[in-house]
């Protein structure tokens, strides 16, 4: 799904390069994996302007969630200083979080398999329950630990991009927006003018076991006999979003399901500025 969204980004890119838009550099490369970068610079009378982009209705901003097997406890994940990471932790903070995992997940003698300290006691445990490998580990709490789910204010994911200074988004599936009350590209100098994010769409905290490359991990434990390395899953925190009403703009509409970018359905805002 990553690589998915990697692409869509080059493709949008690709596209919006083209005399016909010159939205984008020549020279530009998206941000990829890269965490410090919005997705796309927009560069509009000679200033990059931070677009986020999505392919379509997906999760925005997440941060990971720890189990500790010995304590059949968890707590969120290091944030590293981040500004974004700290709004999330806040978010989980505020929902109450923990104890929602601990109340739906962790009631009696429940345990993960998934965990911090695969100590003596979690090994203990997998021999006695017949060696079960990452991938039958991972569909075990995926089964017993369903998505717990939050309503957010819909401003939230407005606040999370802001922190990285970008102010605008495009879900390929359903168009261009504004995030928050900051337009410093001067996008609604037009008529329909972009819609708010905020006002077009519906947020919820999204808590779940989520995979991060099980079968790369099952290879690497056949390999070696036993459960070492990469975990293949974790629990993650993310905001998702849904129920988005549609923009009439949209800077790289796709098709749903693809990354395609469809070049002949683009639509900007009509605009007074040079563009790239």
């Amino acid at each position: 799904m990553a690589q998915e969204g990697f692409l869509y980004e080059a493709n949008v890119a690709n596209a919006l390069k083209k005399v016909k838009f010159g939205l984008v550099k020549k020279n530009y490369i998206p941000a990829g994996a890269s965490s410090d970068r919005p997705d796309l610079d927009l560069t509009i009378n000679g200033v990059d302007y931070g677009c986020e982009l999505k392919k379509d209705l997906a999760d925005a901003g997440s941060l990971v969630i720890k189990y500790n097997n010995s304590k059949n406890d968890v707590r969120i994940g290091d944030t590293g200083g981040s500004k974004e990471k700290e709004f999330m932790k806040s978010l989980g903070e505020k929902n109450g979080v923990l104890t929602a995992i601990k109340r739906k997940w962790l009631q009696g003698q429940k345990r993960l398999w998934i965990a911090e300290d695969r100590d003596a006691k979690w090994l203990q445990r997998w021999e006695k329950a017949g060696r079960p490998n990452v991938e039958e580990r991972y569909k075990q709490d995926l089964e017993n630990s369903k998505d717990i789910l939050f309503d957010l204010p819909d401003t939230s994911i407005e606040k999370y991009y802001n922190l990285k200074d970008t102010y605008y988004i495009n879900v390929g599936t359903h168009g261009f927006f504004l995030l928050g009350g900051k337009d410093p590209a001067k996008m609604q100098c037009t008529a329909p003018k972009v819609p708010l994010w905020s006002r077009s769409h519906k947020c919820v905290l999204r808590i779940r076991i989520q995979s991060k490359g099980v079968s790369k991990a099952l290879l690497l434990e056949e390999r070696n006999k036993k459960p070492t390395g990469s975990q293949g899953y974790q629990i993650t925190m993310s905001m998702t979003f849904k129920s988005v009403k549609k923009s009439p703009y949209n800077i790289g509409p796709v098709i749903k399901g693809s990354a395609v970018v469809m070049e002949h359905q683009i639509k900007l805002p009509d605009s007074h500025y040079k563009t790239a």
